[in-house]
């Protein structure tokens, strides 16, 4: 089990970019909801092409939910004091970062588009690197040497599963189970609500200002 205390107790504040990561994500959801609402998918829900988003959506979904909820067990309560590189995060170094991208691309798939999982895949290729950035260069100043070896050998994003590594028991607060479980169950009713407003295309239901791909 590599988990390693860091000997930099230097505690930086969240930047006020950090602080916007919510708002960002609030606000693409408030917009993604409403383009939604108003602009059915040219391919249909009732369709070949429709089941296939429609099951790409529900295993994407699943894999980053799960995967966001494994990830978060092994940060629990350590963030602030430890170099965590064991489970998940020996994968890659962002992992939190990683399921939640395909979690929210899998639930941006239920629309029955490819428009929306595109326009979602633009937001996180123009905001969390940046904010990966910031954290990253905290997390060297808090353990130093001990974080440049991580860095080398582990990938920042996406996971390089030779690199595996578990311990054979392992330690984390119920509240964070309960907490990752409510991020999970969240996932699955954004996937729910985007099937229901294909669904609601299909039938007429809402009204179609303009058709996405």
């Amino acid at each position: 089990m590599r988990l390693m205390t860091g000997t930099n107790r230097t505690i930086t504040s969240k930047t006020p970019f950090e602080h916007r990561r919510r708002a960002v994500t609030a606000a693409f959801a408030v917009v993604a909801l409403v383009a939604a609402t108003c602009a059915p998918s040219r391919w249909g829900v009732e369709t070949i092409a429709g089941w296939c988003f429609f099951s790409t959506a529900v295993v994407m979904t699943a894999v980053g939910a799960l995967g966001r909820l494994w990830a978060g067990i092994f940060i629990a309560g350590r963030k602030s004091t430890h170099l965590v590189t064991c489970g998940p995060y020996s994968l890659c170094r962002n992992p939190l970062y990683f399921f939640s991208a395909v979690a929210a691309v899998g639930v941006s798939f239920s629309t029955s588009t490819f428009s929306f999982p595109l326009a979602l895949c633009a937001i996180f290729a123009l905001y969390y690197p940046a904010l990966i950035a910031i954290e990253e260069r905290r997390l060297h100043a808090r353990h130093g040497k001990a974080f440049e070896e991580y860095r080398r050998s582990t990938p920042a994003f996406w996971p390089r599963l030779s690199n595996y590594q578990e311990p054979v028991t392992y330690e984390f607060p119920p509240r964070v189970m309960r907490k990752n479980i409510v991020d999970a169950v969240c996932f699955w009713l954004l996937l729910g609500a985007g099937h229901i407003l294909a669904e609601f295309h299909s039938e007429g239901l809402l009204p179609a200002i303009w058709k996405v791909w």
